[in-house]
């Protein structure tokens, strides 16, 4: 069997989202396209409120032809009913019909968020060979992050007991979706105030977690249901690739035990026009550096609860937080500052990641969750920045301890402030840690990589027919 053509599967465009799976898929594309694979894409994506049904919305980009699923079932961010997320017979006929017309050699699946897992069982039906790139935990968790209310790693769903009553990501709106895929960038949208449209765009869970104080018992059976039938499915692939050894680890303690499984680091073009810093030279301020989402998951409260216990370091020091976020929240952050020398840069084009680099001394990533592999790292050691991360995720395999940076206990400031102060008390650490020479980008190894795993999965294909 020869791999001419891959159908991908995921979760909008970059057109209209970012978010490191997005920019992975986005970029592999572009990648193979240019090995000389056809590529095309069935996603979620924006909600058309003047039409009542769903419908594939097909467009052209240079490196894949679209297949937007638009009106999809499955709202994202939706928790209340998990039975769409393991099957949902509308979303099934709309796959069925790109395939038809695509007519795939593969099928490489990287986010179920806005479809449905029955995907997966048809692929296996149709005897058309597929692996699965794991991005994140929503095969275990529907709230993707294995987070809980409380901000702390979830290892134990008591039977679905705690995934009815857990209530931590952001909820949504069509209406919402349908603002950001037709409106936003128009000059309607443009005109209409923010505080309008944030009553129904995205409205997030932000100022506190919740508990939901009373639920629907018959659902709590449907959320095991929905977790079992995803290890199930996932042991059934022809191959699993993982972003980083801890996540295969996580997966595998919930019985995931695929055989074919792989570690790939996440992909960004950025990782090719990364330029690698010089010596620092020691003046009288560090620069300490966040860059990425601002959301709750990533930890930036804590960060700044350390950052405010240095305040008799503060004429040593400064913290830059570059990325975008919700507004609510991000004000919610400010008002946690007390020292002038914490700046929002707010957000960033990918094209300027060397400028914000150059900025930053010392970067932090102060992640809650079990972060898999942040593409920031990568970006981060390519440049050959030091880096303070929290001890948890893929975060700790990018880290060498005392030599590259510094690991802390996540969610503890105290701790993150003390290695902060490490470097203030020996600045020239900060030169012994940009010895660091871990880590390399070869487009070519890496889609050559990929082109292995498509193989046997081929193979492993045919010598089930055979």
């Amino acid at each position: 069997m020869n791999l001419n053509k891959v159908l991908h599967v995921g979760w909008w465009t970059i057109e209209f989202r970012g978010g490191g799976a997005i920019i992975h898929v986005e970029t592999l594309m572009e990648y193979l396209k240019e090995s000389g694979i056809e590529n095309s894409y069935f996603c979620g994506g924006r909600y058309n409120l003047l039409y009542p049904k769903p419908y594939i919305k097909k467009w052209e980009k240079k490196y894949a032809t679209i297949y937007e699923l638009v009106n999809s079932p499955n709202l994202i961010w939706s928790f209340g009913n998990p039975q769409v997320h393991i099957s949902n017979i509308d979303i099934e006929e709309c796959f069925q019909r790109v395939i038809k017309e695509v007519k795939p050699d593969l099928i490489h699946f990287h986010e179920l968020e806005s479809l449905t897992g029955s995907l997966l069982e048809l692929t296996r039906r149709l005897k058309i060979p597929h692996i699965v790139d794991v991005h994140n935990y929503w095969y275990l968790c529907p709230q993707r992050d294995l987070l809980d209310t409380n901000r702390k790693v979830c290892t134990d769903y008591n039977n679905g007991i705690k995934c009815a009553t857990c209530k931590v990501l952001p909820s949504s709106t069509k209406i919402g979706w349908m603002f950001v895929g037709y409106i936003k960038n128009t000059c309607l949208g443009k005109l209409i105030d923010k505080k309008i449209i944030r009553k129904f765009y995205l409205r997030r869970i932000i100022h506190e977690n919740q508990t939901s104080p009373s639920f629907d018992q018959k659902i709590v059976p449907l959320y095991e249901k929905r977790r079992k039938f995803f290890i199930s499915e996932l042991n059934k692939a022809m191959a699993i690739i993982y972003p980083s050894k801890r996540s295969l680890d996580i997966y595998s303690s919930y019985g995931v035990k695929n055989p074919n499984s792989y570690i790939l680091l996440p992909l960004n073009k950025n990782y090719e026009i990364i330029k690698q810093k010089q010596n620092y030279k020691q003046i009288d301020i560090i620069r300490f550096g966040y860059i990425g989402s601002i959301i709750p998951n990533k930890g930036i409260d804590v960060l700044i609860d350390a950052f405010n216990y240095l305040k008799e370091s503060h004429n040593k020091c400064k913290l830059y937080i570059y990325g975008a976020g919700e507004e609510v929240y991000i004000e919610k952050l400010k008002k946690k500052v007390s020292s002038s020398n914490i700046i929002f840069k707010g957000k960033y084009l990918p094209s300027q990641i060397n400028e914000i680099l150059d900025t930053i001394d010392v970067a932090i990533v102060p992640s809650l969750w079990e972060d898999c592999s942040p593409i920031v790292l990568n970006e981060l050691k390519l440049s050959k920045t030091p880096i303070i991360g929290s001890r948890i995720g893929g975060i700790e395999e990018a880290i060498k301890h005392g030599i590259t940076g510094y690991l802390f206990k996540p969610g503890d400031a105290k701790d993150l402030a003390f290695y902060m102060k490490c470097i203030l008390d020996n600045p020239d650490i900060i030169n012994k840690m940009m010895e660091r020479n871990d880590f390399s980008f070869d487009r070519y190894n890496y889609i050559e990589q990929i082109k292995s795993i498509y193989g046997k999965a081929l193979k492993s294909l045919l010598s089930k027919i055979i």
